[in-house]
């Protein structure tokens, strides 16, 4: 089923072919599509985006910037911020799935795209 609602997303990679599968299976269920390969490029893009940025998928791992600080500073632009963590390391690993708002939603790299499509579509719905 796709959405007609053309939900922003921003991803934040930096792996190439990441971003390159998710846009074109979150653009084929008609969700709009920002991305990034960096921390301080991903909140540039996140500040001027606001309020338009309605989920973000947020590598842990980014060259830059570690990504539990990209985190805590979008939740500093948007307390409200809708984010799904993602990783290569097993969830064993210390991963930040908490913050102030709960538990965060997580993606297994590498992931299958049903995973994908699934995990926007639920995190979405949460309100």
């Amino acid at each position: 089923m796709q959405t007609t609602s053309r939900e922003r997303i921003l991803i934040v990679d930096d792996e190439d072919s990441i971003i390159d599968i998710a846009r074109e299976v979150l653009e084929s269920q008609g969700y709009h599509v920002f991305a990034s390969g960096n921390g301080r490029e991903a909140l540039a893009l996140y500040r001027e985006a606001i309020p338009s940025i309605d989920l973000v998928i947020l590598d842990l791992n980014l060259p830059d910037m570690n990504g539990k600080d990209v985190l805590d500073c979008m939740r500093d632009i948007n307390p409200h911020a809708r984010v799904i963590l993602s990783s290569g390391y097993h969830l064993t690993e210390k991963i930040p799935t908490m913050d102030g708002n709960g538990i965060l939603p997580f993606l297994q790299k590498p992931f299958r795209i049903t995973e994908l499509i699934t995990k926007v579509r639920d995190t979405l719905a949460e309100a």
